[in-house]
């Protein structure tokens, strides 16, 4: 879709940004909004329209000898998975 207006981003943190900005609407995963849409700072529009989310799917060799890296972080996703924290740590 053409979409025409004074701005358009394609780019999660900015189309965030703009939106608590007060720049317009965004198309945002809800897990990265959540918190301002529970306090009313933002409010979901279409949601009849917005279909459910169950989550991400990860995908990877079953493979022995994966790397520490891979490994470390097939366990982060496991232990974010059981708490349900889903939002990224900075």
């Amino acid at each position: 879709i053409d979409v025409r207006g004074q701005i358009t981003l394609d780019e999660a943190s900015l189309t965030r940004t703009a939106v608590l900005d007060g720049a317009g609407l965004g198309y945002l995963f809800e897990q990265d909004i959540l918190p301002e849409i529970e306090v009313g700072q933002v409010i979901r529009v279409l949601a009849d329209w917005t279909p459910s989310y169950p989550g991400l799917c990860l995908y990877y060799p079953g493979r022995r000898n994966l790397s520490a890296g891979v490994r470390a972080f097939l366990e982060l996703a496991r232990e974010l998975s059981r708490t349900g924290d889903t939002r990224a740590k900075s």
